[in-house]
């Protein structure tokens, strides 16, 4: 080593026993370049295996999963309708008894009404003629005088001169003159009263041989 400029000092030296000196060293094996890593892996996984542990053991229990319920099908019932079975009644038709009561009933209520109706007031303004169908003189001035105390003011006597009678009467024209032609009647005692539409005048009392002045 001519061109080395430095002298030689221990270093430069080779070593006793055939070592290497200074910065040369005999090589390193395999196994220790890879036990570093594989103890460092090792104890990560320890690590890991027991912070795993460690939480699992602390975490709450998992509570078990809940029972599944299924669904079951329910068909709705139907109402349930009870029929009443149709019967079939003929009508009923009221008894004699039943129909005579009603009758009565209603003529009852009739005869009421026509009771509680006040009876027509008869006019005692219209013209009156008493007519003598007999050969007794004197006999229709008698009934003349009765009529004119019932107030009637319009009375006037005289001879009949129609068909033949046997019973005496009293006859009168229209509906309105009906009362009047009763209340007479009564007052002379004549039974017999009828409506004449041919009659001349209001009304007329014909004396037959019947009548009793």
């Amino acid at each position: 080593m001519t061109d080395y400029p430095y002298p030689a000092d221990e270093f430069d030296e080779a070593p006793a026993g055939g070592q290497s000196a200074g910065i040369h060293r005999a090589p390193v094996s395999r196994w220790s370049r890879v036990w570093p890593f594989l103890a460092v892996v090792l104890i990560f996984a320890a690590l890991a295996t027991g912070l795993y542990v460690w939480f699992t053991s602390q975490s709450p229990s998992t509570p078990a999963p809940a029972p599944t319920v299924t669904a079951q099908e329910t068909t709705p019932e139907e109402p349930t309708t009870t029929e009443e079975p149709a019967t079939t009644e003929e009508p009923t038709t009221p008894d004699e008894t039943t129909t005579d009561d009603a009758t009565t009933d209603d003529a009852t209520t009739d005869d009421a009404a026509g009771d509680d109706e006040p009876a027509q007031e008869p006019d005692r303004t219209i013209t009156v003629r008493v007519l003598n169908a007999t050969r007794t003189q004197g006999l229709a001035a008698g009934a003349v005088a009765d009529v004119k105390a019932l107030g009637y003011t319009d009375v006037s006597g005289d001879n009949y001169r129609g068909a033949a009678v046997s019973s005496s009467q009293v006859w009168y024209k229209g509906a309105e003159n009906a009362a009047a032609a009763k209340e007479i009647a009564d007052k002379l005692g004549i039974a017999s009263v009828d409506e004449v539409s041919s009659l001349v005048g209001h009304l007329s009392v014909i004396l037959a041989s019947d009548f009793a002045s």
